[in-house]
């Protein structure tokens, strides 16, 4: 893996970290242990834990 393709990852990576949407795994970072070694660690929710945290949110009162 070359210099090009390390850079274009990082930025492929950085503009997935911004994305919000609920149908997006959000990006928490990156890893670059080694060139043959890069990684995008993400966040993701079981369906049932995001219909529970939708639910909560939606119990709450309001202030």
């Amino acid at each position: 893996m070359g210099i090009d393709e390390i850079e274009q990852f990082k930025e492929e990576a950085y503009l997935m970290s911004r994305l919000r949407h609920p149908n997006i795994v959000l990006i928490m970072g990156i890893s670059m242990r080694n060139l043959e070694a890069l990684k995008a660690p993400t966040r993701q929710f079981s369906k049932d834990s995001r219909r529970d945290s939708a639910d909560s949110e939606q119990e709450r009162p309001s202030s």
